[in-house]
């Protein structure tokens, strides 16, 4: 797997040259189905990916479901200048002109064209699985998975010197995630009820990665031992171990209140690609209709996530928003159709997921921020999800 992910890094930091040292809050994963809906699930779960939300939310995996398996949940996201970029960057390096010259002066000229060609644009990739088993009982609610992936960013400007022309960032990693839920009910506290339908939940992940962040001279950039140096010189490895906690709280039967600490202890290195640990709250509303076919379900969730502001490049209370709807259009053994919309950093996003006996199909639309605040850089990205279970 290590060896696989550092080829897949270095594959991709040549193929694309890599992104940016942005504004962009990093994620270790996002899920297709929560994305679709405004990135909203802290007060709403359901299903094993509240792990990486709050992991009260596995209390919300129905029961009737049963022991829930996802052998293959692979998703991936671009933005239309990855596509682009990588056709011109390629172009470049193949150009007969380029390589069969008595120097290096037109592989320069010919890598500052496509630089210039996409100045100050965001350039982004990402991929990621995340097979699991997930189940809730009676009481108890659990999860457990691995995860994997990948997630690449990088933006052109005009550097001189040692400032480089193209600043790359990228993020891979692999390792486990499990935690489990457990409903209160009647906690008495001072002889008096004062909790009723009440869940907490405990997660830990234990991750490995490999990263790099790194402003590119044109110099480095045509480097003949270009995969090698970034392998050798510029790329950091490691792992961390980190935990989650979750509550959630039935303020009525449809409406309940969340709180979550996530990756407690951080992920990451702190001098590269880091991911800090993250205070969220939110509020969903869950209704069902059990003896329905059409329109059984529909879940509405808003959130506000960092609320101590560990994400320490901005203070941007938008870029922290989420907010998002999700029903079944239908919902049958055979087949199941989702439509979902969202409001995500101030954005519109949507998204829709349908599933055939094992087999799932998922798109979503969203914009990432990549600025200090909502509005200023958005950068508009397409994720698709196959799924393989049941």
């Amino acid at each position: 797997m290590k060896k696989i992910l550092k080829t897949t890094l270095l594959s991709v930091t040549v193929a694309t040259s890599l992104s940016a040292l942005t504004y962009e809050h990093p994620q270790l994963y996002k899920d297709p189905k929560v994305i679709g809906m405004g990135g909203a699930n802290v007060a709403v779960g359901g299903h094993a990916s509240a792990l990486f939300y709050n992991p009260a939310g596995l209390s919300f995996i129905p029961r009737e479901y049963g022991v829930e398996v996802e052998l293959i949940n692979f998703s991936a996201s671009i933005n239309q200048n990855i596509v682009d970029f990588g056709q011109d960057f390629s172009d470049a390096t193949d150009d007969p002109a380029v390589v069969t010259g008595d120097s290096d002066t037109d592989e320069t000229l010919a890598m500052l064209d496509v630089v210039d060609a996409y100045m100050g644009e965001n350039i982004h990739f990402d991929a990621n699985n995340f097979t699991s088993v997930s189940r809730k009982g009676e009481k108890v609610g659990f999860a457990v998975g691995a995860v994997g992936g990948a997630t690449f960013d990088a933006r052109t400007h005009r550097g001189f010197g040692n400032d480089g022309v193209m600043e790359m960032q990228g993020l891979g990693y692999y390792g486990a995630a499990g935690g489990f839920s457990y409903d209160f009910s009647n906690v008495e506290i001072a002889d008096k009820y004062i909790l009723n339908d009440f869940s907490l939940g405990l997660g830990v992940k234990q991750i490995n990665y490999m990263s790099l962040e790194h402003a590119f001279t044109i110099s480095e950039l045509i480097r003949d031992d270009f995969d090698t140096y970034v392998e050798d010189e510029l790329l950091k490895e490691g792992s961390s171990t980190v935990f989650d906690v979750g509550a959630m709280y039935k303020l009525s039967e449809n409406t309940q209140i969340g709180l979550s600490a996530i990756n407690i202890g951080g992920i990451g290195d702190e001098d590269s690609v880091y991911i800090p640990m993250t205070v969220n709250a939110g509020i969903g509303y869950l209704k069902r209709w059990e003896d329905h076919m059409l329109f059984n379900q529909v879940r509405v969730a808003l959130d506000y996530v960092d609320i101590l502001y560990a994400y320490d490049q901005d203070k941007d209370v938008m870029k922290r928003t989420r907010a998002g709807v999700e029903a079944n259009v239908w919902d049958g053994w055979f087949s199941t159709m989702t439509l979902r919309a969202g409001l995500y950093q101030g954005a519109p996003t949507y998204g829709a997921n349908l599933r055939l006996t094992f087999l799932q199909l998922g798109y979503a639309y969203y914009q990432e921020e990549v600025g200090a605040y909502a509005g200023q850089d958005k950068d508009e990205r397409h994720m698709v999800n196959l799924s393989l279970g049941w």
